[in-house]
């Protein structure tokens, strides 16, 4: 070792800055900071629905069958709720007409309601407004089937018989058309036609040229 070398100070204060740039890093006048990131918008969820949802579609056939004769409580019922799967009203079943359609519908409920509640025919008699006899004649008469009975496929939906024949009357549908839509002959058609008070018209013609016609139909629309 040479004692006798001289020392450079600069040089060793230049090693020792640099050695402490290379372990501590170079100092900076400027503070550094951060960039702050923006936050994302917060977006909130929708409200719920809290209104009362329509039907669904899958519920038509729970309401129907909860309308059906099968849901009947008493005969009583029973036997509206009947009429209106054949396609008439209670009032149509219980009343006066004798036409086929009336009677045949009339049949198959007498039968129904003894063979359901196992009724007299008294019982049975008096759900129907008839004798007890007419009720036995009822009984002595066929079951007719479901088809032979029902009209409800042939009416417009939820009208009952005598208000779909009225209406296809003064439409003036001819009587052709109004014996294969209702099941009542020429004859029957008159004689419906007179019991209820309406204006009369030849079987070949759609409607009267009368002025009772016109009147009558102004009087019903006004109704």
């Amino acid at each position: 070792m040479n004692v006798h070398a001289s020392f450079d100070a600069a040089a060793y204060c230049r090693d020792a800055q640099a050695r402490r740039n290379r372990l501590m890093g170079v100092r900076t006048a400027v503070k550094t900071v951060e960039a702050v990131v923006e936050p994302a918008p917060v977006i909130a969820p929708p409200r719920p629905n809290w209104a009362v949802p329509e039907p669904l579609p899958f519920e038509a056939h729970v309401s129907a069958y909860r309308a059906s004769s099968a849901c009947a409580k008493t005969p009583k019922d029973y036997v509206g709720r009947r009429a209106k799967e054949l396609g008439f009203s209670r009032e149509d079943i219980v009343g006066e007409f004798t036409f086929a359609p009336f009677f045949t519908a009339r049949v198959r409920i007498a039968h129904d309601l003894r063979r359901k509640y196992r009724l007299s025919l008294p019982q049975i008699g008096r759900l129907l407004k008839r004798h007890h006899t007419c009720v036995l004649n009822l009984l002595s008469k066929p079951m007719p089937t479901e088809e032979q009975a029902s009209l409800s496929l042939t009416l417009p939906s939820g009208v009952a018989y005598l208000r779909a024949f009225e209406d296809s009357y003064f439409a003036g549908v001819s009587y052709e058309d109004l014996t294969a839509r209702y099941r009542l002959t020429h004859t029957a058609i008159r004689k419906l036609v007179i019991h209820m008070g309406w204006p009369a018209r030849k079987p070949h013609l759609t409607k009267p040229k009368t002025k009772r016609w016109a009147k009558y139909q102004t009087g019903s629309a006004a109704v």
